[in-house]
């Protein structure tokens, strides 16, 4: 019999991604057709489905929707942020100084300036620390 423990709360689950998401490898934007105002009301709704979806839209582009997104308590929500655009510094830095360790791995794989990159290699996570050593490592 094997004894070892299956700790799920440890493990962050990630969505595939289905087939219609895709067209001709372009990501299919789940709220195409809809305007940037119902997007923000999207991105503040007490539903984190709601906003995990709000997250991969297209609108994304708008700095004021990005820095609702990255304040996000749910880390899947910024982590569908960051799969969508490549933030500015304000939001990189709003990411950075929040509480989600998946999203500060993902920045530090980034070609982020390397300013920020040091910032991270004393990071509380060794995760994020490797990442920025091997992002550094690689210039």
């Amino acid at each position: 019999m094997d004894n070892t423990e299956n700790n799920s709360s440890s493990v962050l689950q990630l969505r595939l991604l289905a087939l219609t998401d895709v067209d001709n490898y372009r990501f299919i934007d789940p709220l195409e057709g809809w305007a940037l105002v119902d997007v923000c009301a999207m991105a503040i709704d007490p539903d984190p489905k709601v906003r995990r979806v709000a997250a991969l839209s297209d609108w994304n582009w708008d700095i004021r929707l990005q820095r609702v997104l990255a304040h996000d308590p749910d880390e899947l929500v910024v982590l569908n942020l960051l799969s969508r655009v490549d933030p500015p510094l304000e939001v990189v830095q709003i990411i950075l100084a929040g509480p989600h360790r998946w999203a500060r791995r993902v920045l530090a794989a980034r070609n982020l300036p390397t300013g920020l990159l040091v910032q991270l290699l004393v990071d509380h996570d060794s995760g994020v620390q490797r990442s920025a050593v091997t992002t550094l490592r690689r210039r």
